[in-house]
C-alpha cells in the first residue's frame, strides 16, 4: 500500500512537471522567442502589413477661449476630439492658414443637443491650421503640422 502511494506522488509530480514545460513552450511561442521555431516567427513578421497610427488631439472649446491657444501634430491622420465647455452647441472650424492668400476652411466639427464631446478623423498636411468656434471667431487657437525633428 505505501509503494503505491509513493508511485502515485511520483506520477502526480511528473505530470505536473510535464505540464509545467509544455505551458512554457507555449508561452514562449507566444512571445515570438527566436529559439521556439524561427522560421514560423520570421515569416509572421515579414508578412505584417504596415499600420498607420492615428494621432489624438484634443481641444476644449470655453465660451471665452480655446485651450490650449497651440497644438502640435505630426502629418497624417489626426483624431480631433473636441470637448465642449459652453453648455450650447458649437462648431469649430478648421482653416489651413495659406501665407499671402488668407485661409481655406477645412472642415467643421460640431456637437448637437448640447453635446459634451464629438470627435472626428481626418488626415492633415504640413502647415499651420486656424482654429474657432464659428459664433464667436475672435477666440482662437493654432495647430501646427510638422515632421518630428528626429525624422
Amino acid at each position: 500500500m505505501a509503494a503505491r502511494r509513493i508511485s502515485s506522488r511520483r506520477a502526480v509530480l511528473l505530470g505536473a512537471v510535464v505540464a509545467l514545460m509544455a505551458a512554457g513552450v507555449f508561452i514562449a511561442q507566444r512571445a515570438g522567442s527566436n529559439s521556439v521555431m524561427p522560421s514560423a516567427t520570421a515569416s509572421a513578421n515579414q508578412s505584417k502589413p504596415d499600420v498607420e497610427h492615428r494621432q489624438l488631439v484634443r481641444v476644449w472649446v470655453h465660451g471665452d477661449a480655446i485651450q490650449p491657444p497651440i497644438l502640435y501634430a505630426r502629418p497624417g491622420k489626426i483624431l480631433f476630439n473636441v470637448e465642449n465647455e459652453t453648455q450650447s452647441d458649437i462648431s469649430l472650424v478648421i482653416e489651413r492658414a495659406i501665407p499671402g492668400s488668407g485661409n481655406a476652411r477645412v472642415k467643421s466639427v460640431g456637437t448637437q443637443r448640447k453635446g459634451k464631446r464629438v470627435g472626428e478623423e481626418m488626415r492633415l498636411g504640413p502647415g499651420e491650421y486656424e482654429l474657432y468656434e464659428e459664433t464667436q471667431p475672435q477666440y482662437r487657437a493654432k495647430l501646427i503640422v510638422e515632421h518630428s525633428k528626429d525624422q
